[in-house]
């Protein structure tokens, strides 16, 4: 059988104030007020920190640019207006690795105009399709888990590969006397 989080700190509450003092109606107060703090402590978030995968899919769909990193932090890449997409993927993981299903915000400073957004369910992976040129910084944060420093993606989307030659001529009549 599973115990919840209250039934936990309840009964870690009774042990630790077992047999201290004569005083029933203070120590039922205190052991509930106890049982109390010990739940949200039980139920507080363990993400200790954020695993994170960047990866930029060329319009031929390779993809060149994989980046990593297991504690989030500060990334930056480059693409062009002709990639497909870049995908950041955030995973938050309490302090053995392990992921925690926390949900995160995640906000760029191009309002959209840089690259059009999609955000997955469970807010962990988040896919921009470049529509202009410029720079585009992602901050991902864990609401759940204040003290965790976010996550900053810098993307500089630059023109695509030269496609065609445009050119001009121009006739200069001969000079009249």
């Amino acid at each position: 059988m599973s115990l919840t989080n209250k039934q936990v700190a309840l009964a870690s509450a009774s042990i630790l104030f077992a047999g201290h003092g004569d005083d029933k109606k203070f120590l039922d107060d205190f052991v509930l007020t106890t049982a109390a703090e010990m739940t949200l402590w039980l139920a507080s978030s363990s993400t200790a920190r954020l695993a994170v995968n960047l990866m930029v899919t060329a319009a031929n769909g390779t993809q060149p640019v994989r980046i990593s990193n297991s504690n989030g932090g500060r990334m930056s890449t480059a693409m062009t207006v002709d990639d497909a997409n870049v995908m950041i993927t955030v995973q938050p993981e309490d302090d053995h690795g392990d992921a925690t299903a926390d949900m995160l915000t995640w906000t760029a400073d191009d309002n959209g105009s840089l690259l059009t957004a999609t955000l997955s369910a469970d807010t962990h992976t988040w896919t921009g399709v470049p529509v202009a040129e410029g720079t585009v910084t992602i901050t991902v944060s864990d609401p759940s888990a204040p003290n965790l420093a976010p996550f900053t993606a810098e993307i500089v989307i630059g023109p695509g590969a030269t496609s065609q030659l445009v050119g001009s001529v121009v006739v200069t009549p001969p000079a009249t006397a």
